[in-house]
């Protein structure tokens, strides 16, 4: 069935990759000459993690001209690609990833999220604190932390969407501001930030008013994302599928697998469709199903998204 977008994807990879190649070749041609025709391990590196030129294919043109590379390149270009491999992983941040203590766990219940009903909320029961990631029993003013409540109203960063900011207040002159709410091992909603007045301490109940210029300016950058998904897959095709989002207050980022540029027409005509369906103003309609029961409604599920047997699904337009 989908044997004519096969082929046309084949051949933009191939004809990207020969072009990639003929670029590094150019570049390695230039080192050569540079280094009187050795090539070390820094080059190695180079070629591959710069100009995608794969280090195997590169040692075999060496070798079809008589050349090696230096002692010791190969085990250089590994030890560069360690230190990219590091970087990677400590530059990248999956949303409920960040883990607390097993015994902290095991101590305490799922935060209860009421923040599709409310921005504010009262009588939210502190039952932890952490304080440089470790546990501790209060927070004191200027200190920051991150409070894990009962309940909250406050969004937590999941499926692309930045996570709340805002304040945990009390009458008796309590003052948290959150910065921001992050999943703390997949089922706690941690609200980071710090204490501008009094002090907080686990056990404490707390008035929870999330920042609703900010969450509304965030969910409406949301539901762009949707209907440029929508827009991407009518202009481009039904193969073109999400493949990871960002969306914050400010703006909306979109990843999407395509085998080509989009056109200035192809962009002419997805922004001309979103901005239609805006101008539009359609109430989004929210519906609560099963998972079989939204595939059937026609929602969309997307790969690699973790979803319960009961899903909240959203019609717009």
């Amino acid at each position: 069935a989908k044997r004519g977008l096969i082929e046309q994807a084949l051949r933009a990879e191939e004809a990207a990759f020969a072009s990639t190649l003929d670029a590094g070749m150019l570049r390695l041609d230039a080192m050569l000459a540079e280094n009187g025709n050795a090539l070390g391990g820094d080059q190695l590196f180079l070629l591959h993690d710069t100009f995608g030129c794969p280090p195997d294919l590169i040692i075999d043109i060496l070798r079809e001209r008589a050349l090696e590379p230096v002692q010791g390149a190969l085990d250089r270009y590994e030890a560069l690609m360690e230190q990219q491999r590091e970087r990677a992983r400590g530059a990248s941040k999956f949303a409920g990833s960040a883990g607390l203590p097993a015994e902290l766990v095991a101590s305490l219940h799922a935060t209860e999220f009421k923040g599709y009903e409310r921005l504010e909320l009262d009588g939210c029961k502190v039952m932890a604190l952490l304080k440089d990631g470790q546990p501790v029993t209060q927070l004191l003013a200027g200190e920051q932390g991150v409070v894990i409540l009962e309940r909250t109203p406050f969004y937590a960063e999941s499926g692309g969407q930045a996570g709340d900011g805002g304040v945990l207040c009390s009458a008796s002159g309590q003052l948290f501001e959150v910065a921001d709410t992050q999943k703390l091992s997949a089922i706690f909603h941690g609200h980071i930030g710090s204490v501008k007045t009094g002090s907080i301490k686990t056990g404490d109940k707390l008035s929870a008013r999330v920042d609703a210029a900010r969450r509304q300016a965030t969910v409406i950058n949301h539901s762009a994302t949707h209907l440029l998904h929508a827009a991407l897959r009518a202009v481009l095709g039904e193969h073109v599928s999400q493949k990871g989002s960002l969306v914050s207050a400010e703006r909306t980022r979109f990843d999407f697998s395509h085998f080509q540029p989009v056109s200035a027409e192809q962009l002419q005509a997805i922004e001309a469709m979103v901005n239609a369906e805006i101008r539009k103003n359609d109430e989004a309609e929210v519906h609560h199903m099963n998972m079989q029961e939204a595939l059937d409604f026609g929602a969309m599920a997307l790969f690699g998204e973790k979803y319960g047997e009961r899903v909240r699904v959203l019609k717009m337009g």
